[in-house]
Formats: structure tokens, sequence, C-alpha cells
């Protein structure tokens, strides 16, 4: 169970870190086109 629940929380800061590292790309995507 407790293997369970690391390896949920460990998904759920891999996404987090693609969450910021898509907004990070997505800004800077834009300040390129504008």
């Amino acid at each position: 169970m407790s293997e369970n629940g690391t390896s949920i929380r460990s998904v759920e800061r891999a996404i987090n870190i693609l969450k910021c590292f898509s907004q990070e790309k997505l800004e800077l995507t834009l300040t390129e086109i504008a």
C-alpha cells in the first residue's frame, strides 16, 4: 500500500513538473510569436 502511495505521489510530481515546463514553453513561444 505504501509503495502504491509513493508511486502515485511521484507521478503527481512528474505531472506538476511537466505542467510547469509546458507553461514556460508556451509563454516562450507566445513571446517569440508576438
